[in-house]
Order: C-alpha cells, then structure tokens, then sequence
C-alpha cells in the first residue's frame, strides 16, 4: 500500500507527463500550421520579387544561373518551369533533363487557375519535406511558372527549439510541484500523526486528550468528531463504572445475605435436629417434656417458615407480582393486635401503646406484615421501652436504642442491606425493604428519623 507522499507524486507525475505529450502534440500540429502559413506569405513575397528580376534572356543557361543567383540570397530551392510542364531552371538537381515532367504536379496546377499554388509533400529528388509555392507569369510573350520551395526540417527545428525552452519552464514547474506535494505531505502526515496520537490515547481510556488540527477544514471537522466520540465513551466509561460499582455492592450484599440466611437457618435447622434425636434416643422421657421438645421443633420450623415467606414476599413485591386489596379497617386496633402478640412474646419488654380510631383504606394483611417489622426492628434494637402510637391515620413506632448514623438512614431500607455496626446482625436485611415496598404500594412512605444515643422514630400515615 503507497503512503499519501507516494500517491501525490504518482499523480502528479501522471498529470505532467500527459500535459507534456498532450502539450507537445497540440503545439507541434498548432506551430506547424502557424509557420506553414507565414512560409507561405514569404515564399508569395519572394516570388513577386523574384517576377521582377527575370532577365532578358529565357535560355536554360542563363535561367540557370539567375536560379542560383536567387538561392544564394534567399535559401530557398527555386525552380523555374515551362508551360508545358519542362523544367528550364532547378537549384537543387544538376541534371535537369532527367527531372520527370511537372505539369501535373499539384502547386504546378492550382497556379494555372489561382495567383498561387501551395503544396506540401515528400520530394523525391531532395528525400525531404519539402512546401512549394508557384506562381504563374507572363514574360515576354511566355508563360513561365516560378516555384519556390523550402524544407520543413527548418519548422521542426524551430519546434524543438521552442520545446527546449517549454521544457525547462515545465521542469521548473515539476520541481515547484513536487516541493509543494513534499510540503503538503509532511503537513498531511502532521495532522494525521495528531490524529493517530489522540485515537491511541482515547484508545488508552485518556479522554481529556484535545487534538489541535488545523491545516484544512477536513481535518478540524475530523478532530470535532473524535471529541465528540470522546465525550460519549467517558460518559459511557464513567456509566460503566457506576453499574460495575452497582453490581459490586449488589453481589457483596447478596453474598452476604446468603451468608445471613445460613447463619439464621442454622440455629433453628439445628434444634430442631437436637430436639428430635433427643426424642427418638430417649425412650423414657415424660409426656410433658415430649410435648415441649414438640413445641420447640414446630415453633423453629414456623420461623423457618417465616424467613421462607418473607424472602418469597420481598421478592414478589419487587418484582410487581402482588396487588393490596384494598378494604376498610381500623389501624388502631390493628396495631393493638400486633402489640398484643408482641408482648407475649416478649414479657421482659415493655410496650407503650396509644391509639384512636383511625379508619383507614388499604390491606390489612400488608399493613399488619409492616406493624410487625417495625415493632420487631424496634425491639432488636433497643433493650428499652418501645412505644406505638396511632393518631390521626398515623402510625408511630419509636425506641430509645442507640440510633441510626445520618449516613446509613437512606440505605437501611435498600433490599439486603445490613448494618456493619453489630456483629451479632444476623437477619436478612429485608424487614424495612418490604415496609416500604408495601407502603410504596399503598401510595405512602415510610418517614425515618433517628439521632445516636437516643433512639429511632418510625412513622406512616394512609
């Protein structure tokens, strides 16, 4: 493959040397017919002179010698010939009496008729080219024909010498061009060297790179395009960093619940396999503790269960594959129930509720899953009283726990996140994913609002 130097001295080499032919045919046939035609007007000139000088006497001899005469003055061949065609008087041929009768010959018969006859042909007796003029005239009572010819070698002459001038101008020229195509090349191979640094270097992810092109226009509307292109791939590249950083996170976090969930599946996975082995190893054990052994393996196979259902919740709710029904009831003595259940549960715990009757629209099956997760988070958290209070269609959980750092407060409710502040964490970090996955649902949001050292305060309203 030819480099652009390559192809620009290809090409300009090609144009000259077919402007030089091309040059050289068009003035060579165009000066030719231009001197032909000025030779013409001489050899007329000089046969009107030659008409004039005749002498007396029309003998072969003296006709000779007056031929002579007149060639050595003009340079030209001269030919003197009968009306009938015989040559009296030739310069150019010692013995006329073997010259061929010229009556017929072409200038011999257009000057019968015309003032002159022209013609252009190949002599015989000189092998030359050779341009006749003749000329018809009364001399003494006698028809002569005076002929004058000349040589075209002269015209050739004439053309190379003009041509070696031509020559060294077009040469000349050759030379400028080809400075200015070895100027343009290195100017050309500039803007490209530029052009290939800045790709390379878009290429090595450097895209701040700036191309300073301005040679011709091509080239700037070359390096606009290839900022462009470089604004696009740092956007790109910067977006592709964000979803890689995203994927990161999102992968750290499944690792780590899935670590959550075999740590949380294990303790009661456990119990329940020591509670049966105890069963099916001691046959002498009393019917109550049989039956508490019993209570203890349903009770850790309904938190499995739990766990089970709520993973299989979040990821439905997520995924938009659950719609609330959407009823009247009273959150109130919802969130009475669930505090019921919870002190139960917890009979070490203090619970403090408050409620009105607040009739509210929505599902309740939903709404009592997000009591549930906010009364147990609160209880998780916090080893004080818990407070529950409903107002107004609004619902209130707060403890006294130890808080929630103001950075972490807008991640605690992503799925799977999990606070790294306490080693012994070890839910799934999907209670408050699914409070507001529900709350979302019901067109309400979940308001958070916590300092350290002094407890957390979590509310809703529908």
């Amino acid at each position: 493959m030819l480099s652009i130097q390559q192809h620009i001295t290809l090409r300009i080499s090609i144009i000259f040397i077919v402007t030089i032919l091309l040059g050289t045919t068009v003035s060579f046939f165009s000066l030719r017919q231009i001197q032909l035609r000025e030779y013409e007007n001489a050899l007329k000139s000089n046969l009107n002179l030659i008409e004039a000088q005749l002498p007396f006497s029309i003998h072969p001899e003296t006709l000779h010698i007056f031929a002579n005469q007149i060639k050595k003055s003009i340079h030209k061949r001269v030919t003197i010939i009968d009306e009938d065609g015989t040559v009296l008087a030739e310069t150019d041929k010692e013995d006329i009496s073997l010259m061929d009768n010229h009556r017929y010959r072409p200038e011999i018969l257009e000057a019968s008729k015309k003032d002159y006859g022209i013609n252009l042909r190949y002599s015989d007796s000189t092998h030359e080219d050779f341009l006749y003029v003749a000329k018809l005239v009364n001399y003494n009572g006698q028809r002569l024909y005076l002929r004058l010819g000349m040589s075209t070698h002269e015209i050739r002459a004439n053309f190379i010498r003009l041509w070696i001038k031509i020559g060294y101008i077009l040469l000349a020229l050759f030379l400028i061009s080809t400075a200015l195509a070895v100027w343009i090349h290195k100017k050309l191979q500039n803007e490209i060297k530029k052009l290939k640094n800045g790709l390379e270097a878009i290429a090595n992810k450097e895209y701040k790179t700036h191309i300073q092109a301005g040679f011709a226009k091509e080239f700037v509307q070359i390096a606009q395009t290839v900022h462009q292109l470089s604004s696009k791939l740092a956007k790109r590249d910067k977006q592709k960093r964000k979803h890689t950083a995203k994927l990161r996170l999102l992968n750290k976090q499944r690792s780590d619940i899935i670590a959550a969930i075999g740590h949380e599946f294990k303790n009661p996975i456990a119990s329940i396999i020591g509670y049966a082995q105890t069963l099916i190893e001691d046959k002498q054990m009393s019917e109550d503790i049989k039956d508490r052994f019993l209570n203890k393996i349903i009770s850790n196979g309904q938190k499995i269960d739990m766990m089970v259902n709520r993973l299989s919740l979040a990821t439905k709710l997520e995924n938009g594959d659950l719609t609330p029904n959407i009823t009247q009831f009273n959150l109130g003595e919802l969130a009475r129930e669930c505090v019921e259940t919870f002190k139960e549960r917890y009979k070490d715990r203090k619970f403090i509720f408050q409620a009105d009757k607040s009739i509210v629209n929505g599902d309740s099956t939903m709404i009592e899953l997000v009591l549930i997760n906010l009364i147990e988070n609160a209880v998780k958290y916090s080893e004080n009283s818990i407070y529950i209070e409903v107002a107004n269609k609004e619902c209130t959980i707060r403890d006294e726990g130890e808080g929630i750092p103001e950075e972490e407060i807008e991640k605690i409710t992503k799925k799977f996140y999990r606070s790294n502040r306490h080693s012994w964490d070890n839910s799934m970090g999907l209670g408050l994913s699914l409070v507001s996955y529900i709350l979302k649902l019901h067109e309400s949001k979940l308001v958070i609002k916590s300092r350290l050292k002094e407890g957390s305060t979590f509310s809703f309203s529908l």
